[in-house]
This record gives C-alpha cells, sequence and structure tokens, in this order.
C-alpha cells in the first residue's frame, strides 16, 4: 500500500467449523464427481449476465483429465442432496466418447447462453444453451467469472444449509443390505439442494499427475457427500500418502518442510524426542551405533550446527532442542536464489583454463536454500539423509563409469569416529523412493554459502553435472551420487 491510498478499514472474519473440503486426486476423480453430483436449480447466473457454473459443469461430461483446465478454475454449483440417489452406482473405468451426460434439472444447464458466451455454439444436437466440452476448454483464456459467484461466503446461508442437513438426515431410511438401490425417502418432497464450490488443483508434473478436484462444503455436509465418492470408486487416505503425493511434486509440507517457522521446530522437538525413545527402547546390541557411523545428527537435523552457529553436542544420541530464537532465514524468491545459482558468464568453447563464475553479492552465513536432490544410481534419500561436498576423486570415479558406480563406504570406527569424510551441506527433510522418476527423490535444506561454493567449484573443475553431490543415509555406510538443484 502506497502512502497516496486512500485508509480503508479492513475486517476479517473467522469462519472456522462453517466449511469443510474434500480433496479428489487421480485420473479418475472427475469421473468420480460426475458420476456423484446431481444439478440442481442455480439462481443468480443468468440475471448476472453471464456463464453460471451449473451450466459450464454440464459441458465437461466427456473431460478426460482435470489438468485440461485452467490451473485453479472455480465453479459454484448447486446440486442435489446425494443422499437422495445413494448408493450411486460406480462409474465404469473405459471411457465412452458417447457416454451420456449425468442427469440433472432444467436449470442453469436450460438457460440461454448470455452475451458473455457470444461466440460459443450450441450442441451438436441443437439444443441452445448446451455447451459442448469444446466451449468450456474455449474458456480457458477468459474463465468466466460468474462460474465461480457462490452464496457460501453469506454466513446466513452457511447456516442455514448446515441445519438443513441434520434436518433433512431424518428423512433417509437405513439401506437395506440386499438389493443397491436408492434409499426410499418418507415424504414427497423434492431432494434438498445445496451449494458447493469445486476448485481446479493443477499439478507441476507431466501428464496431470496428482491433478484432481478440491470441494469445498458447508459443515455437516460432509459424509453425505463422502460416502458417495466412495461408492463411486473413491478411496480414503491418510496424512502420510498425502504427504508423499506432495513430495513426488517436489511441494513442501507445511510444517515438516518448513524448517523457518516456529510450527516446525516445535515439530521437529516432538518428532527427535519420539525418535531418541524408539531408540533407546532397543537392547545395545540392536541399536544402529550412529558414533561408529559418524553420525551427528541421527534423529533431526540442526540448521544452527550446520550453518556454523552451535558447536556439535557431546553426545550425538541427544533429541533436538528448540532454539530460544531464530538464528536463520530461508533464501526464497528468483532474485535472492539467482545469487546462489550465478551461471558462468563463458563456457568451454571460450579457449579459457578455467570458465570465469559470475560473481555476485555475498551471501549470509545464517542462509539456506532448498533444493532437491535426485540419486543418479541405486538407493533412496531418506528423511535427515545427509547431503555432502564430494571430492574431486570421487567425481572422476562416477564419471569413468557412471553406470556401475554406486558410492563408496564410509570406514566404520571400532569406536567413536571424529566425523564423517564428507562434509555435510544439507539435510533431507522429506525423500524416499520417486515413481515418477524411476530412482532416489529427496526435498531438503542446505548452507547458502555451502551450496554457492559448490556450484563454483563444479564450474571450474568442470563437472557435468556441476551440482554433484554425495547422499548417505543416517543409517548407512554408504555415499550415493546424486545431483543436487536449487528451488524455490
Amino acid at each position: 500500500v502506497t502512502e497516496a491510498a486512500e485508509p480503508c478499514d479492513v475486517e476479517v472474519t473467522p469462519i472456522r467449523e462453517q466449511l469443510l473440503r474434500l480433496q479428489l486426486t487421480g485420473p479418475r476423480a472427475h469421473r468420480v464427481l460426475q458420476n456423484v453430483l446431481v444439478l440442481g436449480e442455480q439462481p443468480g447466473a443468468a440475471a448476472a449476465g453471464g456463464l453460471g457454473g451449473n451450466q459450464v459443469w454440464a459441458g465437461l461430461g466427456e473431460l478426460r483429465t482435470v489438468a485440461s483446465l485452467p490451473s485453479g478454475c472455480v465453479l459454484s454449483l448447486t446440486v442435489q442432496d446425494p443422499r437422495a440417489s445413494f448408493p450411486p452406482t460406480k462409474p465404469s473405468r473405459l471411457f465412452a466418447d458417447h457416454q451420456q451426460q449425468p442427469q440433472h434439472t432444467s436449470g442453469s444447464g436450460s438457460e440461454p447462453l448470455s452475451s458473455a458466451a457470444a461466440g460459443l455454439h450450441a450442441h451438436s444436437t441443437g439444443s441452445a444453451g448446451v455447451l459442448t466440452l469444446d466451449d468450456v476448454l474455449s474458456l480457458a483464456g477468459g474463465w468466466p467469472p460468474t462460474a465461480a459467484q457462490s452464496r457460501l461466503w453469506d454466513g446466513e446461508y452457511r447456516a442455514a444449509s448446515s441445519a438443513a442437513a441434520d434436518a433433512d438426515r431424518r428423512l433417509y431410511t437405513r439401506p437395506q443390505a440386499t438389493p443397491a438401490k436408492k434409499r426410499p425417502r418418507t415424504d414427497a418432497r423434492p431432494p434438498l439442494e445445496v451449494e458447493i464450490l469445486l476448485v481446479q488443483r493443477a499439478s507441476s508434473l507431466s501428464r496431470g499427475f496428482a491433478s484432481g478436484w478440491d470441494i469445498v462444503l458447508p459443515a455437516r455436509w460432509g459424509m453425505a457427500f463422502w460416502m458417495s465418492l466412495v461408492y463411486s470408486g473413491a478411496r480414503a487416505i491418510g496424512q502420510r500418502e498425502v504427504a508423499k503425493l506432495r513430495t513426488e511434486q517436489a511441494l513442501n509440507n507445511f510444517p515438516d518442510d518448513y524448517p523457518d517457522t516456529q510450527a516446525y521446530r516445535s515439530q521437529a522437538a516432538s518428532v527427535s524426542q519420539q525418535l531418541l525413545e524408539r531408540h533407546l527402547r532397543r537392547p545395545p546390541a540392536k541399536r544402529v551405533s550412529f558414533d561408529r557411523l559418524a553420525v551427528s545428527q541421527p534423529f533431526g537435523p540442526s540448521w544452527p550446527r550446520l550453518l556454523g552457529l552451535e558447536s556439535p553436542p557431546a553426545d550425538r544420541t541427544a533429541a533436538l532442542e528448540p532454539p530460544a530464537d531464530q538464528p536463520y532465514f530461508v533464501l526464497r524468491g528468483a532474485d535472492r536464489l539467482a545469487a546462489v545459482r550465478a551461471a558462468p558468464s563463458a563456457n568451454r568453447h571460450d579457449g579459457l583454463a578455467q570458465p570465469r563464475v559470475a560473481t555476485g553479492p555475498a551471501l549470509p552465513a545464517n542462509a539456506l536454500v532448498r533444493f532437491t536432490v535426485r540419486l543418479l544410481q541405486r538407493g533412496n534419500a531418506d528423511q535427515f539423509a545427509m547431503v555432502c561436498e564430494p571430492h574431486q576423486a570421487d567425481y572422476e570415479r562416477w564419471a569413468n563409469d557412471p553406470h556401475n558406480w554406486h558410492g563408496f563406504q564410509e570406514p566404520v570406527a571400532k569406536q567413536q569416529a571424529p566425523g564423517p569424510s564428507r562434509r555435510v551441506i544439507g539435510y533431507v527433510v522429506a525423500g524416499g523412493y520417486s515413481y515418477i522418476r524411476g530412482n532416489g527423490f529427496g526435498i531438503g535444506y542446505a548452507s547458502a554459502v555451502d551450496v554457492k561454493n559448490l556450484l563454483d567449484a563444479g564450474r571450474r573443475q568442470w563437472r557435468t553435472p556441476a551440482s554433484f553431490v554425495l547422499v548417505r543415509n543416517v543409517r548407512s555406510a554408504t555415499y550415493r551420487p546424486a545431483v543436487l538443484s536449487v528451488t524455490d
């Protein structure tokens, strides 16, 4: 806000426990949702002079993947109570182009197209006002704002919808164990209708992996839609699977992957204490000897120690303690990370003995950068794995035989080892085997100064790739070759 701007009062009203969200992820997310939702009457779209959400949704019956839609597009739908048509028929896994559109009432789907959709053609059958899939996809450059207008932001409507969900629940009897028929109603009233929001969730991976729909509902409507989605083929997953999907997309999970937040420090201290207690419950002969493996932080990284702001403790098998203040931070933004990447200004064909490495402002010693690491051969990058700076001999051994050199073993000491043979520059906070990439993959944080020095050394020594690193898990003595990429 500039000084010339006029002052204004902003009021923030929390609506916690008044809305809930369901997430559908996968290639059949749209198909399942089309099978569950039965459109109702949508008021206000035609009066607003634009396309309503029900009109747009009716034209998406033949859509194969949600990834074809604009990223983050929003649809406001008025749908019937899914309990009125429970249990739904499970859709076929085979997609048929001639499949009929889902049934819907004569609401906004039969209204004539407004001036906002003047260029869109009618359905091939000649029925006016019905959009085809080509019509909807042509809106990608200018998604109609009227399709996202919803009454869910009205507090009175949310309260009335939540109360109606409980009042209408008694109208449905318990489903019989024999035939899978629709639940009989005890009266002749039309099914209850409710407004929902659909938010397209894009994916950063190819072919739309992990894309889907976010369904925003009024409170107390979750179980009604949940049961219909499950009966249509959806499967419930836990937080661990959700975290795995985000890791596959190289996305962070809050708070586990945000080391510069108070929530992360509290979570890391709790997880470290749990891992320490599990470690001490084992008999001494059955425990992993981290002292002999020269692993200084087996139960979670200490970022101040990594950055040299604290001295390492005498006992390596100690739990993490959250720092009293925030002695470090994470560099974010393309302009700030440009100083870390600092691409060279010359190449091998310039006739120079050494490449000229671009210089920039000095990086702060207490700065971290986010990175992704991909293993070049076998092995995984597990949680808390150490990312180490290689020697030139390590790179030469890999470059001479990249298909057969899988790393080397850390010499295991008979007593307490003084430290790892390779200097640690970062740690993996989330990782494992990536089914998309076909090898080990992880997300972590490293010292900005050390990453900058690593890239500069790799360019001066003509390494390909310049970000060649070694990754070692806390329970292993093997250093694995990998490639590090600085990300935002």
